[in-house]
């Protein structure tokens, strides 16, 4: 699982990931609001229809909840495209991304802090 800004499907059954979070996600000032997406590898056995609930929750009163349907025609790794979200947030916290198939229980992928600071800072590579 990456938490990335966009995820777009190429030619060649190529996917191109832009903006990946590896840590911290540092915004400029508060309330903010972000694209925000992840790149979902899953090892399916099952053909047929899958329904996954995917929701990222933010801190203060901030959640987005989205069902992702697809179908599923051979059995291996696949990627499951999850549409770009829209996160607002509010205030300095994490920012979790969770899943649940349907069966009730939310399962926690990735979690992230949300951090207020310069976005016009340049990290350089030594």
């Amino acid at each position: 699982m990456i938490l990335c800004e966009q995820v777009r499907q190429e030619i060649r059954n190529k996917v191109s990931i832009i903006g990946v979070y590896s840590s911290n996600i540092i915004v400029g000032q508060f309330p903010s609001t972000f694209p925000l997406t992840i790149y979902l590898e899953i090892d399916v056995q099952v053909i047929g229809a899958m329904e996954l609930n995917i929701r990222l929750v933010s801190p203060g009163p901030n959640m987005v909840e989205m069902k992702v349907v697809g179908d599923i025609t051979m059995a291996g790794l696949s990627h499951v495209p999850i549409p770009t979200m829209a996160l607002v947030c509010s205030e300095a916290g994490p920012v979790t991304v969770e899943v649940n198939d349907g069966g009730g229980v939310w399962h926690v992928l990735t979690t992230r802090k949300i951090d207020l600071g310069d976005i016009d800072e340049q990290v350089t590579a030594s």
